[in-house]
């Protein structure tokens, strides 16, 4: 069985679209991808330590299956050989060239100063960040550690050997009244919230 084929059948989806996605991670250089494929609900965009975009941006649960897919693919492709595109007949303009590697982000790049950064500095930069209305997250892959801070207070966490990959966020109640929490999800696929954690 091809690798295409087993993770197709791994994570629920056609062959059409993992090949689709696994030339798009190949393209990426193993560490980002853009896709557009139903199945992989519309156009996307992943980068290697969890950050995932869809057009299904409310279906949580595809958005986990395509960013462990494409961390599969990652790790299958990153040995293989790159596979020239092909030339249409009759097209003109320069021949489009290949994605740039993408980097490590700096915390400055993720929006935060280094004075401001809310985690220990031992433990340097975060491989995946992010922020929505009064809540932050840093994921830090090496040293199995996370930084939620909601408001003033800062919460850190061992991640009990989970090498985190992606995340997402999810909100309780009502409008008036609404509590957000954080997905997680690691390299073997598995969904955590915090309380998973060990809190240091």
């Amino acid at each position: 069985m091809s690798v295409v084929d087993s993770l197709a059948q791994k994570y629920g989806f056609s062959p059409q679209a993992v090949q689709h996605l696994a030339v798009a991670v190949q393209s990426g250089n193993g560490a980002c991808a853009q896709f557009n494929h139903p199945e992989l609900g519309g156009m996307g965009q992943w980068a290697r330590g969890g950050m995932l975009m869809i057009g299904d941006a409310f279906n949580h649960e595809l958005k986990l299956r395509v960013s462990a897919l494409c961390e599969d693919l990652a790790a299958a492709g990153a040995a293989a050989p790159r596979q020239p595109r092909p030339q249409v007949a009759g097209t003109e303009g320069p021949p489009i060239l290949p994605m740039v590697p993408c980097r490590q982000p700096q915390p400055q790049a993720l929006g935060f100063a280094a004075a401001a950064a809310f985690w220990p500095s031992a433990w340097g930069a975060p491989s995946s960040a992010g922020s929505q209305n009064d809540m932050q997250y840093a994921i830090f892959y090496n040293q199995a550690k996370l930084a939620i801070r909601r408001g003033d207070e800062t919460a850190l966490f061992d991640t009990k050997g989970h090498r985190l990959v992606g995340v997402s966020q999810f909100q309780v109640g009502s409008s008036d009244n609404c509590i957000l929490g954080l997905r997680f999800q690691d390299e073997n696929g598995v969904v955590l919230t915090e309380e998973d954690f060990a809190r240091i």
